[in-house]
């Protein structure tokens, strides 16, 4: 349940507003790099809404149930690390978008 907490909180943190602002530097790098940032942001804000709810399986939910809940969880933390991957590759090429997250 905590890292589901941490994981909506992250979803939060990386909407796909804030991470597809414009490239200032005009590299057409950091503008591809904004953009797959603001993909990832999209799946995981899609992700999170799919059935089943994290908050929902109890110990006691039939076994397919909690696979599934299993399989939701583990690609939202591929997806999560995805975009810190895409996040501290801009922020090593110094892409102006970089400045605007919070590490």
């Amino acid at each position: 349940m905590k890292k589901s907490i941490a994981l909506f909180c992250f979803a939060l943190s990386t909407a796909p507003a804030s991470a597809a602002q414009p490239a200032e530097d005009s590299t057409a790098f950091c503008t591809q790099l904004a953009s797959d940032i603001a993909a990832r942001s999209a799946l995981f804000s899609t992700v999170v809404h799919t059935t089943p709810g994290l908050a929902d399986i109890g110990p006691s939910a039939p076994a397919d149930m909690r696979q599934r809940a299993h399989d939701k969880e583990v690609a939202l933390h591929d997806i999560a690390k995805e975009i810190w991957s895409l996040r501290t590759r801009m922020a090593y090429l110094d892409c102006a978008q970089a400045r605007t997250f919070t590490y």
